[in-house]
C-alpha cells in the first residue's frame, strides 16, 4: 500500500524534509503546552520557559514559574508564545484601560506610581488633618487602627 505523500513536500515539489516549525525555539523561549502525547508531567494550557532542547528527537524540558523543571516533552505538544510587552498591550487594549494600567508600577504586586499617589493625596481636602492624626499615634500602632484619642464619647457604637 502506498503512503500518502507529505502535503507540504508535495506542495514544494521535492522530497527534502521540511524543517520543524519549532526549530526557532531556543533555551529561554516561552511555550504553552497544548497536548500530552507522551505522558509528560506538564499542565496543558500552562506557560513554561524552555530549559533544555534535544533537537535529535524533537523534545525539550521546560521550567515553570516556581523553578520546577518537568520531564521530556515532544515539541509537537507545545506552541511558542511571544513576549507580551507594554508596547503590545497599548496597541490592543482601549486607551482608558492603558491609561489606568499606566498609573501602576510592577505586575505581580501592583503599586500606584509616585505621581499618582501624590495627586490623590493632594486632592484630599483634609490631608493636613489626616497626616497630623497619623503622626500623633503611638509607635507600633498600624495605620488606620483607631486609638483612644479617636473615640468619640457621644458615639454609643464605638466605646
Amino acid at each position: 500500500m502506498r503512503r500518502k505523500p507529505n502535503t507540504r513536500r508535495a506542495q514544494l515539489g521535492d522530497s527534502t524534509p521540511t524543517t520543524h516549525p519549532m526549530k526557532k525555539l531556543k533555551t529561554g523561549s516561552k511555550i504553552r503546552v497544548v497536548s500530552n502525547s507522551n505522558d509528560h508531567n506538564y499542565t496543558v494550557g500552562a506557560v513554561y520557559t524552555v530549559s533544555t532542547i534535544d533537537s535529535n528527537d524533537n523534545t525539550l524540558k521546560a521550567t515553570d514559574a516556581s523553578g520546577t523543571t518537568g520531564n521530556w516533552i515532544r515539541m509537537s505538544d507545545v506552541t511558542m508564545i511571544g513576549n507580551v510587552g507594554w508596547e503590545f498591550i497599548k496597541k490592543v487594549l482601549p486607551s482608558d484601560v492603558t491609561q489606568f494600567l499606566g498609573a501602576f508600577d510592577g505586575i505581580d504586586q501592583v503599586e500606584l506610581t509616585g505621581e499618582v499617589k501624590d495627586a490623590i493625596l493632594l486632592s484630599l481636602p483634609d490631608l493636613h488633618d489626616r497626616i497630623l492624626k497619623e503622626a500623633l499615634k503611638p509607635k507600633g500602632v498600624p495605620s488606620g487602627v483607631p486609638t483612644d484619642s479617636d473615640s468619640d464619647p457621644d458615639d454609643i457604637f464605638n466605646p
